[in-house]
């Protein structure tokens, strides 16, 4: 999902709607006190920067729009995807650095055991 998500903002670059779709993905994280959904979404922002560095177009001025509307609606990021962004983005480093970072207690990261047990673990009763 995170992948076509990342291709379509490079395609039809409108911030406001990526950033209205972070936005509520956020908000049920923070409702739900679970931040893999979120995670996986802003993996998105990571795509477009590979995208767009191998097919050699300049986002730039996308990227910076974006974290501008991030910072305005105070949407934080995961530490690895702010630390890949100012890697691969230097030049946007005044702007990532005003994005607050989701700290790793701040939600569950994982697919508690409860759920695990009850929908990934297969039933030891035969077919009928």
């Amino acid at each position: 999902m995170f992948n076509g998500l990342g291709y379509s903002v490079l395609a039809i670059k409108d911030v406001k709607s990526f950033v209205d779709f972070l936005e509520v993905s956020y908000n049920d994280c923070d409702h739900r006190k679970d931040g893999e959904d979120y995670r996986t979404l802003c993996k998105s922002l990571l795509v477009c920067i590979n995208v767009a560095k191998k097919n050699e177009e300049d986002i730039s001025e996308l990227l910076k729009n974006i974290l501008e509307e991030m910072v305005f609606r105070n949407l934080p990021l995961h530490d690895h995807h702010k630390a890949r962004i100012l890697k691969e983005k230097p030049e946007l480093s005044n702007i990532v650095e005003q994005i607050t970072v989701i700290d790793t207690f701040d939600y569950r990261n994982k697919i508690p055991r409860a759920v695990k047990k009850k929908y990934l673990v297969k039933s030891s009763k035969p077919n009928a």
